[in-house]
């Protein structure tokens, strides 16, 4: 284990995914900082959404090993998240993008996600000179059919 941490955030999103940075850009146009836990190495696919956030918005490596509430009087409580490291993160709002097999989900008494019977595809379109549309989502829908692109930024489509 390596040396022991604690930190305080205001929010944490577990996941650095489309949806989790998604969320953390959401959250900075705002003016809320957002920590956003990713439990690889490095970003897959959404280099230029953590372009948009500080430098130290994301913290790679970081695996959760358990999750708690923390009481802090009348009737409120904190998110406790304890890594793999030995690091301790506090928060007050705790979002999770983490997946099919979310330890969020888990930690909140969520079922085990069950087959629909239903197939989804999505991607993400990346365009070096720009793709030209307007910031708004495009959607398409047929009997038992959906489809929608979503431009996230004046170079990439996120599409489903």
């Amino acid at each position: 284990m390596k040396g022991e941490m604690e930190m305080m955030e205001d929010v944490v999103i577990v996941g650095a995914g489309i949806a989790g940075l998604a969320s953390a850009v959401a959250f900075k146009r705002v003016g809320v900082r957002a920590l956003v836990l990713e439990r690889s190495q490095g970003l897959r696919a959404t280099e230029a959404l953590a372009e948009e956030l500080p430098a130290d918005s994301i913290r790679f490596s970081s695996k959760l090993a358990a999750i708690e509430s923390q009481e802090q009087g009348g009737g409120a409580s904190i998110a406790v998240m304890h890594l793999e490291d030995g690091t301790t993160i506090k928060s007050k709002v705790l979002i999770g993008c983490d997946g099919l097999h979310s330890i969020v989900a888990r930690w909140l008494g969520l079922a085990e996600p069950v087959y629909s019977g239903r197939s989804a595809v999505r991607g993400l379109a990346g365009f070096p000179q720009g793709h030209g549309f307007k910031q708004e989502v495009q959607r398409f829908e047929d009997e038992g059919k959906r489809a929608a692109f979503v431009p996230l930024n004046n170079r990439e489509l996120y599409w489903f």
